[in-house]
């Protein structure tokens, strides 16, 4: 409490003034660490004896074999008589480095004739064979087909197909459409190409490519087929031959339409793979060619004299091309690898990734390649 009182003369008066302030709040707060408390904990020592096996009853295990012993010879018994685990192997007892041979498909051909391609339909229930002769002095004049067997059919017969097809040429390649089981595409050692569909029993042929200026005029060497997202039965291949050109194709009205094109010439190919060659545009023969398991617009080409090249299908550099040509054809060739000593007989993408193919040739070498390097 403040008193303010002050002392002033009689003639002045006196007034008294008071204040007062609050009631100070005070609180008290408290901390404390927690408890710790160690432990400690220790195994006891085991001693081993000498003796493992351990103590049993004579006389209890007796009496025990005694009782189990006629249970499990019926058992035993039954099993012997049992023939549900007749065809049963153990994995231990199949021997998976060995191949079991389930069929020998045979046709009598002459001695000359060889089997010069082989395809499985999409469902595996058909396979189809090509024969050519392996002695062409000049142009074809043998009579070849295109065989065709069954497997799941009742009347199937290894030394008879189900099916054949007559050809007034040697076929040189055939493929099944990965999706359209009764659809195959043949090509010829004359460089026509035949579309099929075996479904069909008294007329199978749907097309053959016309004798035109462009069309390919030397033995077809690859049939791949593309397949469009959202567009899987629309029947689109590519062809490639020993005539330096790659051309795409697709079946519309009855007919097989060309719809584009690429050649291949010598004077357009990477310094370091120049040929010499009597023309300057001339066409380096297409040995074998494969397209890119994830990247439809890659593939890879091998030409003779054992190059081996990448290339695209979106290429817009012009071929310079000096003949006739209903198209605009293009040169497709993006990089080189590095060549074989001799023939390229086969180049192949891996179904397992997108960078690495493989090569075989007649230099006896089989070569794996990857897109990244050169």
């Amino acid at each position: 409490m403040i008193n303010n009182s002050l002392t002033i003369p009689n003639n002045r008066s006196i007034r008294h003034f008071h204040s007062q302030t609050e009631i100070p709040l005070s609180s008290e707060n408290s901390s404390q660490v927690p408890k710790r408390q160690h432990s400690q904990v220790q195994t006891d020592i085991v001693e081993i004896k000498e003796n493992i096996f351990a103590e049993f009853n004579v006389s209890n295990l007796l009496n025990f074999l005694r009782k189990v012993t006629p249970i499990m010879c019926s058992a035993l018994e039954k099993n012997c008589q049992s023939k549900a685990f007749n065809r049963y192997k153990l994995l231990s007892d199949v021997d998976s480095t060995s191949i079991l041979c389930l069929h020998v498909l045979e046709k009598q051909l002459p001695s000359e004739f060889c089997c010069s391609s082989i395809s499985w339909n999409s469902v595996g229930t058909a396979i189809a064979t090509a024969f050519s002769s392996i002695d062409h002095k000049s142009w074809c004049e043998h009579s070849s087909s295109v065989d065709i067997w069954s497997l799941s059919r009742k009347d199937f017969d290894p030394k008879k197909p189900n099916l054949t097809l007559e050809t007034d040429c040697c076929i040189t390649y055939l493929s099944f459409h990965p999706e359209l089981p009764a659809i195959i595409v043949a090509g010829k050692l004359n460089g026509e190409i035949l579309l099929w569909d075996i479904s069909k029993e008294d007329d199978p042929l749907l097309a053959s490519t016309e004798i035109a200026i462009f069309s390919h005029r030397e033995a077809i060497t690859g049939l791949h087929w593309i397949i469009q997202y959202g567009k899987h039965n629309k029947i689109k291949f590519v062809s490639c031959s020993l005539d330096g050109k790659i051309l795409l194709w697709s079946y519309e009205d009855d007919t097989l339409k060309l719809d584009d094109g690429f050649v291949i010439l010598a004077k357009q190919l990477p310094r370091n793979f120049l040929i010499k060659t009597r023309k300057d545009n001339a066409e380096i023969g297409i040995t074998s060619m494969t397209i890119n398991s994830e990247d439809g617009n890659i593939f890879v080409i091998a030409t003779e004299g054992g190059g081996i090249f990448q290339c695209a299908f979106d290429s817009l550099v012009p071929a310079q091309y000096s003949g006739i040509c209903p198209i605009s054809p293009k040169s497709p060739i993006n990089m080189g690898f590095e060549r074989h000593k001799g023939q390229v007989t086969c180049v192949q993408f891996s179904p397992f990734s997108r960078n690495i193919f493989l090569s075989a040739g007649s230099d006896e070498e089989l070569r794996i390649y990857n897109l990244l390097q050169s």
